[in-house]
């Protein structure tokens, strides 16, 4: 007598579809019967409660555990497939040779086996899965419009794929070669941007952020090279161009001439602003603006003490009454 039964992980609370003979011993899969956007990649796994062989006594080895699987698709088409027992003989692996195609159902099936510890058999039992749909190509896009006007002139660009990205050999991009990735100029070329980069956790989220303020009234061109998405499509490269603010449209009078340096600083950042009258209020701020420092400027000089932050790129906000000017520094540890 063979009956269904259905099994959760009590960690993760997915519940799999087993079959079972009235012993009590049973078969499970580690993904759901029916189970939808799986991975074409994916590793199926038959998950006994005991050690097992051949229905004739014979030791499953990894030489000969594939006698016991049928790897097809819904439409009854064979997959090639490698397959492999633990060493506890209770887990087989299974998994296709090629990557799965996608939006695709298939059914693994296992045979009937033998309890080595209860000498009782095993009815064997199936599983059904889909593959996702594929992502397609990474659409890639700018914080900036393309042809956008009056662009502050300490901008920092961010570049957003809707999936993970790598190079587009395949290679996992890191922060060193971001660089690389990237062409930052002016529209006639005839002037480099000097800049640092960096990509967030996801591989996501590109930040761009220029060494120096921006020239004014000028019109820039960003490249992203192009990169590879989670199915192995590679974009063309992409581009945006855009023109900063005019000069005459931000006039600082007491904030025109400040100076921060040490840039990069380490322990302290000293911020001269000659023309200032009164007081102005500093702020920093980390790229994913959260203020992370607070102090006065008075009499046109102010020392802080950056020590406690760590290294990265930050935006020094300058305040007074009637103005507001920003900078962008480097902490290095």
């Amino acid at each position: 007598l063979m009956v269904a039964v259905f099994v959760q992980n009590h960690q993760t609370g997915e519940v799999y579809q087993s079959a079972y003979m009235a012993s009590g011993k049973f078969v499970s899969f580690n993904i759901p019967d029916g189970q939808t956007d799986v991975e074409p990649d994916v590793t199926i796994e038959a998950i006994y409660d005991e050690p097992v062989t051949f229905l004739d006594g014979t030791v499953i080895t990894d030489a000969n555990v594939h006698e016991l699987i049928a790897f097809e698709t819904g439409d009854g088409e064979a997959v090639p497939f490698l397959a492999s027992i633990g060493e506890d003989k209770q887990v087989i692996s299974i998994q296709a040779e090629e990557m799965l195609g996608f939006l695709t159902t298939y059914v693994v099936e296992m045979d009937d086996v033998m309890g080595a510890d209860s000498e009782k058999a095993i009815k064997g039992t199936s599983v059904s899965f889909t593959t996702r749909e594929t992502y397609g190509t990474p659409v890639i896009t700018f914080d900036v419009e393309d042809g956008a006007t009056d662009i502050p002139l300490d901008q920092t660009f961010v570049i957003t794929s809707n999936q993970q990205i790598r190079h587009a050999d395949g290679e996992e991009i890191s922060g060193e070669d971001l660089p690389g990735l990237i062409n930052f100029h002016t529209q006639d070329s005839s002037g480099e941007v000097d800049f640092t980069a960096e990509i967030n956790p996801d591989h996501t989220e590109i930040h761009v952020i220029p060494a120096d303020m921006l020239m004014h009234n000028t019109t820039f061109v960003l490249e992203l090279l192009p990169v590879m998405g989670v199915d192995g499509q590679v974009t063309e490269m992409q581009s945006v161009h855009f023109t900063t603010e005019d000069q005459t449209s931000t006039t600082f009078p007491g904030l025109a001439h400040i100076q921060m340096y040490p840039n990069p600083a380490s322990s302290v950042l000293f911020i001269d602003a000659p023309s200032l009258e009164g007081k102005a209020e500093v702020r920093m701020y980390d790229l994913t603006g959260n203020l992370v420092l607070e102090t006065i400027l008075q009499e046109q000089a102010s020392r802080v003490d950056v020590s406690g932050l760590q290294g990265g790129i930050y935006l020094v906000e300058v305040t007074t009454a009637t103005e507001r000017t920003t900078r962008r520094v480097s902490i290095i540890r």
